[in-house]
């Protein structure tokens, strides 16, 4: 038996990126009030993530919807990142929104825009250059839909 008392359950299948790379996602459970994701992806799209995100940490952290990433483990090849577990991405959001009786209340989607727009200045300020800013790669913290 491991030393560890939690479980790790598969969230998405493998995701191939533009690169050729695959990318996996699970989420890790059994630990009390805690919910994280543990992301498995390529070296240099991790790593580089984690770094970004230490770089803006400190002008981030009043942002409500920021994903705190926990730690950063790289390896030859592959990288993992734990982080907080999230609802989902906005394009999910918004598809739950298109197909359900589900509806979010105006009040979050207020905030969530104004999160958006508050990390995409602060980045700009600091001279960040984004890419692939689309629904699709906006995680969307849990916290916002408990």
């Amino acid at each position: 038996m491991p030393p560890f008392n939690f479980t790790f359950d598969k969230l998405s299948f493998p995701k191939q990126t533009s690169n050729g790379s695959l990318n996996f996602i699970c989420s890790i459970r059994n630990i009390p009030n805690r919910y994280f994701i543990l992301k498995i992806r390529s070296k240099h799209q991790s790593y580089w993530e984690a770094y970004i995100y230490q770089y803006v940490e400190e002008k981030l952290r009043l942002i409500s919807g920021i994903i705190q990433i926990y730690h950063c483990l790289s390896f030859t090849d592959k990288c993992l990142t734990i982080q907080e577990f999230t609802a989902g991405t906005l394009k999910e959001l918004i598809a739950i929104q298109d197909y359900s009786s589900i509806n979010l209340s105006e009040f979050i989607i207020a905030i969530i825009i104004l999160d958006l727009m508050k990390i995409l200045r602060c980045i700009h300020q600091m001279n960040i250059i984004h890419g692939c800013f689309k629904s699709d790669n906006i995680f969307v913290a849990g916290r916002f839909l408990i």
